[in-house]
């Protein structure tokens, strides 16, 4: 599930409420309603990167929300093809069981008591 998206210019006057203004962080997170932890995790960007943090942070999101869909294509591609292999190395494991049987017929014997 995808959270709310708060605008640059939101981010940077919650920041400003706390670091400028001295208010507390809960009690500025209390007041707009968003998580404290949030509102942690922006004022430390903001202290970091500056106002250039939630700019670049919206365009990150876009590209990021992009990134993730390519991603999961990707991973459905991977779980088909996973799918592939084991049956393919199922059929494999057979017939490799089936030619060991003909060059050597003791050799399911031996197979079955743990032994190859």
């Amino acid at each position: 599930m995808k959270g709310k998206r708060y605008t640059a210019e939101f981010k940077l006057r919650m920041v400003n409420e706390v670091i400028k203004n001295c208010k507390r962080p809960s009690a500025v997170a209390r007041e707009h309603k968003i998580l404290a932890s949030t509102l942690f995790s922006w004022r430390a960007l903001y202290e970091r990167f500056g106002e250039d943090a939630f700019i670049a942070s919206e365009q990150q999101s876009d590209l990021l929300e992009i990134e993730n869909i390519n991603l999961q294509k990707q991973l459905e591609r991977l779980k088909a093809q996973e799918i592939l292999y084991e049956r393919l190395l199922g059929k494999l494991t057979l017939e490799n069981h089936r030619l060991r049987e003909q060059v050597n017929p003791r050799f399911l014997a031996s197979s079955n008591s743990g032994g190859i």
